[in-house]
């Protein structure tokens, strides 16, 4: 993540950004209240409705845009003043940040997205659910200058576990032969609490379990 930011979120949706060596809070980030979600592992907790976030990340090859993903289902894009370049749209102290886009998952009705994550130069995201579906992204193509949910493709959607997933991972295989010159495509690492971790390919393939 940024080096001088940290951003933490909260049950009631909302996102925090503080100053890492100050401890002061910089701005609140905080979206439209959807009614679809649920709180994720209890579907029968008080906070049914509300936008509880269990992931975000910091895409530092799309200008640290930060991603959050939690009840309702969604991946919203996030741009603020906590970015190397700062969009005009979040220049002033009256609109520091701003939600730039808003992509729908789609994972199963009423599932709740439980982990995020991206590969080193965020060409990839992947998403995984509390019934145990993962989805892979490609994100390639995003622009954090013009952003659109146009720009969020979906690359596979397929089901690692029959429980929950705990965590997942994705990864690029290192290429440690000199002569060996084929293009090494990244692998996804599943962890869930049948006590299995499965290894996949982006398109879903099952490469092997642990």
């Amino acid at each position: 993540s940024y080096p001088k930011s940290l951003a933490a979120a909260c049950a009631d949706g909302s996102i925090g950004i503080f100053d890492v060596e100050s401890g002061y809070k910089k701005m609140t980030l905080m979206a439209e209240r959807l009614k679809t979600g649920r709180t994720p592992r209890d579907a029968k907790a008080a906070l049914g409705n509300s936008q509880f976030i269990d992931r975000i990340i910091f895409l530092e090859h799309h200008n640290r845009t930060l991603v959050s993903a939690g009840a309702d289902g969604y991946l919203r894009f996030w741009e603020g003043q906590w970015m190397e370049s700062v969009p005009a749209r979040c220049s002033t102290s009256v609109m520091p940040s701003n939600m730039a886009c808003l992509v729908p998952a789609i994972h199963l009705h009423g599932s709740a997205i439980v982990d995020v994550k991206s590969d080193d130069e965020n060409n990839f995201l992947v998403t995984a659910d509390d019934v145990g579906f993962v989805k892979t992204w490609d994100i390639s193509n995003y622009n954090w200058r013009s952003p659109s949910p146009d720009q969020v493709q979906p690359i596979s959607f397929w089901q690692a576990h029959e429980v929950g997933i705990s965590t997942i991972d994705i990864m690029v295989p290192s290429n440690t032969e000199d002569d060996l010159e084929e293009e090494l495509h990244p692998l996804l690492f599943s962890c869930a609490s049948d006590k299995c971790a499965k290894l996949w390919t982006v398109d879903g393939a099952y490469v092997g379990k642990f």
